[in-house]
Parts: structure tokens; sequence; C-alpha cells
């Protein structure tokens, strides 16, 4: 018996349950508003390359306006009608020391401690990478021969 009044209240007021799973589910799916946010690859205790410009991009609202400190250079910038922003420092001297990284948006505020500025290298291979190189399986005389006493 409860339960045909619960399937008859339903059949009643399906518009209205509709309507309001609709409404929920934007509700939910729906970003309020935008935080300010640098690309993922801007972390603490990471490398940007010496010598060339280096870019450093993010998202914010759009029209927000924004700055980016590092290394004693300064760069201003505001974000596109899609709230994406990206600004380039200026070539730099390889430096060991930390500095922080340092980009703000009015009163939001983000901080990378420990970057240095050195040589950057991205590497990637298959997965035979992993087998080591001093293996008497290999029949590869490069293998055998290679030593890490080579001038660069």
């Amino acid at each position: 018996m409860m339960r045909s009044m619960r399937l008859n209240h339903f059949k009643r007021r399906p518009m209205l349950y509709t309507w309001c799973f609709i409404l929920f589910t934007a509700l939910l799916y729906t970003p309020a508003m935008a935080k300010m946010r640098a690309a993922h690859v801007f972390q603490d205790n990471m490398v940007l390359q010496r010598e060339m410009k280096v870019p450093v991009w993010g998202w914010a609202d759009a029209g927000a306006k924004f700055s980016v400190a590092f290394y004693s250079q300064s760069k201003q910038a505001t974000a596109n009608d899609k709230g994406y922003w990206i600004v380039e420092l200026d070539p730099m001297k390889a430096n060991a020391a930390g500095q922080s990284l340092v980009i703000e948006a009015g009163a939001e505020k983000i901080e990378r401690k420990n970057v240095v500025v050195g040589e950057v290298w991205v590497l990637s291979g298959q997965s035979n990478m992993a087998r080591p190189l001093r293996n008497d399986g290999f029949d590869f005389p490069f293998f055998k021969e290679y030593s890490n006493d080579a001038e660069y």
C-alpha cells in the first residue's frame, strides 16, 4: 500500500521532479566565481629554463588584472574573455638560490617557493628504458663501452 502511494505521488508530479533534478545538476556542475590559478606545472621546488623567455600562465575571471613577480622582475597582464592569462618573464642567468614566484590578482595570491633557474631536461622513452645498461644480456658494444668520463 505504502509503495503504491509513493509511486502515485511521483506520477502526479513528474515535471516538478524532472526540473528539480535538472536544476540541482546544473548547480552542482556550475563553478562558482572562478578562483585565480596557475598551471599545474608551476609548483614549489621547480626549475625554470635559463637564458630563455619563460612563459607563466593560468586562469582567472575574465578581465582580471594580475602580476607575476620573480627574481627582480615583475610583469602585469589581464585575463582574456575566456579567463586565460599568460606572461613571459625575461631571460635569466642560472641561479641555484631558491626564489619565490608570486602571482597576484587583487586579494588573491599564489606563491611558489624555492624556484631556481637552470637547465631543464625533458626525457621520455619506451618501457625498455627500465633495463639497466650494465647487463650481460645486452650484446651492444656501445652500452658496454659507454662511460661517464665524457667532457661536455
